[in-house]
């Protein structure tokens, strides 16, 4: 998540095409006219920052998996 009007929206874009292209799940959304860090200090004041915040909300459920296959025990 990055606003267009931002310092650091060009590095994010740069930071998710990276992710995926080394296999991990990502989606990059990026706003308009919304200031830096948006859906964390303005929630209360821009209804943009909640349906961000919703949206990475819905995201972070939706692939972050409780417990990696790598550390399943496999004994009894």
């Amino acid at each position: 998540v990055a606003s267009d009007i931002e310092i650091f929206r060009d590095c994010s874009i740069q930071a998710a095409a990276k992710a995926e292209k080394a296999g991990v799940v990502t989606e990059a959304h990026i706003w308009k006219g919304v200031p830096h860090c948006f859906p964390v200090m303005f929630t209360g004041m821009l209804p943009e920052a909640r349906i961000a915040m919703n949206d990475m909300v819905d995201f972070i459920q939706r692939n972050l998996h409780s417990t990696p296959t790598a550390f399943v025990s496999q004994s009894a």
